[in-house]
């Protein structure tokens, strides 16, 4: 049944109304962001301590953490590193799917390298693991989706580092190595120590820093690109900011200016192929990351003149703390985001994702030749439900 768009009309209506007024309040709210981010700027060592003594008094706090450069700095492009070789890797799976009838998940991770140096064509990888019998149990009952997504995201960085790996032992020199995922670098959700998934997390949180480390013991500098990123975390800092010291108790929960994003605030400070100050995340499992794996982040603008797109690059202390790394990195991604024209978004990362994807027929497929190797060996073969067998005639094309 198509939706009710009678009745979603006077919604639509109300929705107009009250988005104006939305705005306006907004604007009030990221013109008093801007001009506190001003004021602050030169600030940093203070500023820093303060968001330290704030996590005194909450240790769930989640903020920007300045590092060395001022708050409003802008950095230009600087000069492309011809000689870098790209990784990108993105990953996809099959998640569990009882009304299939067979029982089984699938993680996939394709990559693509491209030497700069070399007028070759780039060079691509596609790592495929099926999962099935006991890895489908837990101690709490089936494997949850959560788990295939954070195994997902453990396989995209130990394959980039195994890939690496490969490469330098390969190669005759030592060049510089530039390995892009898509999303946040930072691995989402570690910081719940309660749940059934709670042991899980915490056995992939550390093969996760194991790989993290690995690419660093190699030298690659290591970035995850978060298209239009809605994140406020220097928003947050800039909460703290605001704070009297004997409201510092507050942090994290006063939130005087919610609803501004760190876009509101880069987007119209930052030229295209400029990036922000590079600044730490200040987060309840920062301290879990050994110095040399915290997450950093700066902000840049991939757009074009009047058309400012912002993305956030997230690095680990090795890449933020190293000058030429950081530039190199800047390069690299401002050049990928002009490779497809008007569409600012890193090239490579865009073939990795098609090179990883995985479509339904080919989910389909996989699914038969396992019911076909059962029944060679006389195992007995679970239908698919009817309510699927139903679901399968709306002609879905992709799966992830």
């Amino acid at each position: 049944m198509p939706l009710n768009y009678p009745q979603l009309q006077p919604q639509i209506t109300k929705l107009g109304e009250t988005a104006v007024v939305r705005e306006n309040r907004l604007q009030i709210l990221r013109d008093g962001a801007n001009e506190l981010l001003n004021n602050r700027a030169r600030n940093v060592d203070a500023l820093r301590a303060k968001v330290e003594r704030a996590v005194d008094q909450n240790q769930n706090l989640r903020c920007a953490l300045p590092v060395s450069e001022p708050l409003t700095a802008s950095f230009p492009c600087p000069e492309f590193p011809a000689d870098a070789v790209l990784l990108a890797a993105d990953g996809s799976q099959i998640n569990p799917d009882n009304h299939t009838g067979v029982n089984y998940y699938v993680i996939n991770v394709g990559g693509i390298l491209l030497n700069l140096s070399q007028a070759n064509a780039p060079e691509t990888f596609v790592e495929s693991k099926l999962k099935y019998g006991d890895d489908m149990q837990t101690k709490f009952g089936s494997v949850s989706s959560v788990q295939v997504a954070l195994e997902r995201d453990l396989a995209e960085r130990q394959y980039l580092s195994k890939w690496v790996g490969d490469y330098l032992a390969a190669a005759e020199n030592s060049p510089l190595m530039i390995t892009l995922t898509d999303g946040p670098l930072e691995l989402w959700g570690v910081g719940d120590k309660s749940g059934k998934d709670a042991d899980v997390v915490k056995k992939t949180f550390e093969k996760y820093k194991e790989a993290l480390h690995q690419l660093g013991e190699y030298g690659a500098v290591t970035a995850g690109y978060v298209d239009k990123p809605r994140a406020d975390l220097v928003v947050r800092l800039l909460e703290i900011a605001h704070l009297e010291e004997n409201h510092l108790s507050e942090a994290g929960h006063n939130r005087r200016f919610r609803g501004v994003a760190d876009a509101d605030l880069f987007a119209p400070r930052l030229k295209p192929g400029e990036r922000s100050a590079v600044f730490g995340i200040q987060s309840k499992t920062r301290s879990e990351y050994p110095h040399n794996l915290t997450i950093h982040f700066f902000y840049l603008n991939v757009g074009r003149e009047n058309y400012p797109w912002l993305a956030r690059v997230e690095i680990p202390a090795w890449v933020a703390e190293n000058p030429a790394e950081l530039q190199a990195l800047h390069a690299v991604l401002i050049q990928q985001c002009q490779t497809l024209g008007a569409k600012g978004y890193p090239y490579l990362l865009h073939r990795s994702h098609e090179i990883a994807v995985v479509t339904y027929e080919e989910r389909d497929l996989l699914t038969n030749m396992i019911n076909q190797e059962r029944r060679r060996l006389n195992i007995s073969v679970t239908q698919t439900s009817e309510k699927q067998e139903l679901k399968n005639l709306d002609g879905r094309k992709s799966y992830k």
